[in-house]
């Protein structure tokens, strides 16, 4: 068998076209990564498109009963507050939201919920205090205090935490036995949880978050929350039959 033997210049021939064939090969691949990126955002976007949006109608009005904390008058516009004790944002918008409610208090009802956050670790608890409060008609009293010591007990661990709570019932005169009682029952962390899934259906984020009459809003001053009362009690207005039976207890 004869051996033919590839001379310089034809190894160097055929390596130029291997690397040409390479190169080929490579802006192929490219070509088919690059038509199946911009399918899949395509598609991503289509499926998304179908799924998100506005956040509207996110919160069933008629599930408002009479074991809701609420302020104001039913049978206007409904704004909803899904908060959390620990959380620095909703002890500020606290006042706000009492400003508010006081100034459309013949056209607004104040729906406030439960929504505590994971990573604060009294917040779960600061929310059972306010439930074991509200059993002797104190919730908003008790609100109050923790929103405003905030500051003092957000830090502590919740063994102290939970006698720094004790001694807010105490000072609102609370029944301290029945209190204790109410705080470690079932039906107060029931109360609380029942709160937070409604949030988790309306795909609360974080907190505070508002709806007004079942749509997700943002406003940082009480101005900006006026505007969208009025619009709202406008709409509302101008709706025919646009009255929403709601049975519920507004506490004083």
């Amino acid at each position: 068998m004869s051996i033919i033997k590839e001379t310089k210049q034809e190894r160097s021939l055929r390596k130029s076209r291997e690397r040409v064939v390479k190169k080929f090969i490579l802006l192929i691949i490219g070509l088919a990564a690059l038509v199946a990126l911009i399918f899949g955002v395509v598609w991503s976007a289509q499926q998304s498109g179908t799924t998100s949006g506005p956040q509207t109608v996110k919160v069933d009005l008629a599930s408002i009963t009479a074991d809701d904390h609420v302020l104001g008058t039913p049978g206007g516009v409904t704004l909803i507050e899904y908060s959390d004790f620990q959380c620095p944002a909703c002890a500020a918008y606290e006042p706000l939201v009492k400003e508010v409610v006081a100034d459309f208090r013949d056209d607004l009802l104040f729906v406030y919920r439960h929504y505590p956050l994971p990573q604060h670790q009294n917040a779960r608890l600061a929310a059972q205090v306010s439930e074991a409060a509200a059993v002797q008609g104190k919730f908003w009293e008790i609100s109050t205090l923790m929103f405003a010591n905030q500051t003092a007990w957000a830090s502590q661990s919740p063994t102290t935490a939970r006698v720094t709570f004790a001694s807010y019932a105490s000072e609102l005169g609370l029944d301290m036995n029945r209190f204790e009682a109410d705080l470690v029952s079932e039906a107060v962390a029931e109360r609380v949880e029942r709160d937070y899934l409604s949030g988790v259906q309306a795909r609360v984020s974080g907190t505070p978050t508002f709806y007004l009459d079942g749509v997700e809003v943002k406003a940082r001053t009480a101005g900006e929350f006026a505007d969208l009362i009025e619009a709202a009690i406008k709409t509302k207005n101008n709706e025919p039959n646009s009255s929403t039976t709601t049975q519920t207890t507004v506490n004083e």
